[in-house]
């Protein structure tokens, strides 16, 4: 029989905590345990799941970090303190649909899916619907890295992945957050991306939990530019040297990663090399290396001062195909149609 663990990170979380460990235990499939990493709660966290360990159906394991992780290496810590087939990440201030794992569970029937995720419904603080889902992805197919875009991820409280991909933790120290090149890749970022070029991810469109909005979220739905014309004038115009600095350095770092990942795939997951998940891993890493001189071009594209030098990137550009359309991996028409009036418009 397939188990689960559920990896609970938590951090002051008294709030909203209980109703999200009163779903856990409301599971139509239970887990075989709760892994807790405390990074320093100083408010009841504590207390509260120690009294709901009293009376859990499963069991109940509370770690106590001795320093401040922070919590992007709180649940890598606590995911690793895990002991099942599959692993479910959870927050501390959300509330799981009844039918969450068992759903999930189904889906690795196909033995080539490595991680499912899904789609939320958004609440506000005291619970209440906000009228909308957070769907982050069109279908609910599998996929690979491929067909995903190159920094794709999903919410971590969505994640159940298995267990083998743990073996892969050692590599994790080495990561680079695509928005922040001094910090670690994110939890979830992380097991989504080993899961993508290993094998495949599934994504139900169901929403499967209430994804609570208030205002101590770690993450959540960003604000947009409401004005249409303000929103593209911003996106023409604005200095983009910040984001693709990130973007390059993290396709450099994920293709590093990929070359000592595809050294040792196959002893990790045991795999058969017949199943050429050692090609997967080869031809991800050549995607990876292919984006980061596609970045480093538009990195330049944007830095230069003189137009000659941009209209010659710009064709560089065109010439190693780095626009097309519905690719993903690649700029759209539309981006090429900015880069256009960037290089010929914009002054310094």
């Amino acid at each position: 029989m397939t188990t689960i663990s559920i990896a609970m990170a938590t951090y002051n979380g008294a709030r909203f905590i209980r109703e999200q460990l009163d779903s856990l235990a409301a599971q139509t499939v239970l887990p075989m345990e709760l892994i807790v990493t405390d990074d320093g709660s100083t408010d009841d966290t504590l207390a509260i799941i120690e009294e709901f360990a009293k009376t859990a159906q499963f069991q109940v394991q509370i770690v106590r970090n001795e320093t401040r992780l922070g919590y992007k290496a709180n649940f890598m810590k606590c995911a690793a303190l895990c002991t099942g087939d599959l692993i479910a990440f959870c927050d501390q201030d959300d509330i799981w649909f009844r039918q969450k794992l068992e759903r999930q569970l189904s889906h690795f029937a196909d033995s080539m899916v490595f991680l499912s995720c899904h789609n939320v419904r958004l609440i506000d603080q005291q619970g209440r619907d906000l009228g909308r889902n957070l769907q982050q992805f069109r279908s609910s197919l599998s996929f690979s890295y491929w067909s995903a875009s190159p920094f794709a991820y999903c919410q971590g409280f969505t994640q159940v992945f298995r267990r083998q991909l743990l073996s892969f933790f050692y590599l994790w120290d080495s990561s680079i957050d695509h928005h922040i090149i001094t910090e670690r890749m994110a939890h979830d970022e992380w097991y989504f991306f080993l899961a993508l070029v290993i094998g495949s991810v599934k994504y139900d469109l169901e929403p499967l939990a209430l994804y609570r909005q208030h205002d101590l979220n770690a993450s959540g739905p960003k604000l947009e530019i409401k004005n249409a014309v303000s929103k593209i004038l911003h996106k023409i115009f604005f200095d983009r040297r910040p984001q693709y600095e990130p973007l390059r350095a993290a396709a450099a770092n994920r293709e590093q990663i990929l070359k000592t990942l595809s050294s040792n795939i196959c002893n990790h997951l045991e795999i058969s090399p017949n199943a050429k998940a050692d090609n997967r891993i080869k031809n991800a890493c050549l995607m990876y290396a292919q984006l980061h001189e596609s970045l480093q071009r538009r990195h330049s594209l944007y830095s230069t001062t003189s137009i000659s030098k941009r209209m010659r990137i710009l064709i560089s550009s065109v010439n190693n195909g780095d626009y097309k359309m519905r690719n993903s991996w690649k700029y759209t028409i539309l981006g090429l149609i900015r880069d256009c009036i960037y290089t010929l418009a914009h002054r310094k």
